[in-house]
């Protein structure tokens, strides 16, 4: 097998994984969206009377309700788009270890897998950079990766 070039890496099935720094760039543009995705919540419920605390109840609603939305802009897109705004911002997409695009239960796994990946410290997604092919555990757990767009 060649060795990767400086802008992907190497996948055993020869189809080549998109470049870490890249996916790295599209997930920093995918917290934006989300991050200014709940600051439009925050204002809304402020505006119409809402108050915020830190108790446990409230801080476990807010907790679930992130979760509950990170995973539907996941799955969505990607259910949807076969990318996020992030991937395709940055000319990527997600397809199969096979090399379809995702069916919805693929993109259900990633969701959750994200949600795993998040809650583990962000290490689901620190382990690709020890994974002998580059994966994340929403890789490995959907059966999907990142890959450069082919549209």
């Amino acid at each position: 097998m060649d060795a990767p070039s400086d802008t992907e890496e190497a996948e055993p099935s020869g189809v080549s994984i998109a470049q870490m720094q890249t996916r790295f760039y599209a997930g920093l543009i995918d917290t934006l969206v989300l991050l200014a995705g709940a600051v439009l919540y925050g204002l809304i419920v402020w505006k119409v009377g809402g108050k915020f605390s830190l108790g446990p109840l409230s801080t476990a609603i807010t907790a679930l309700a992130a979760g509950f939305f990170v995973f539907v802009y996941f799955t969505g897109c990607t259910a949807i788009a076969s990318a996020t705004p992030g991937l395709m911002w940055s000319g990527l997409e997600v397809i199969t270890f096979e090399g379809n695009p995702p069916r919805f239960s693929d993109c259900l796994w990633r969701g959750f897998g994200y949600l795993v990946s998040m809650s583990a410290l962000m290490l689901g997604f620190i382990w690709a950079a020890v994974d002998a092919e580059g994966l994340t555990w929403h890789d490995r757990m959907s059966r999907t990766f990142i890959v450069p767009s082919s549209r």
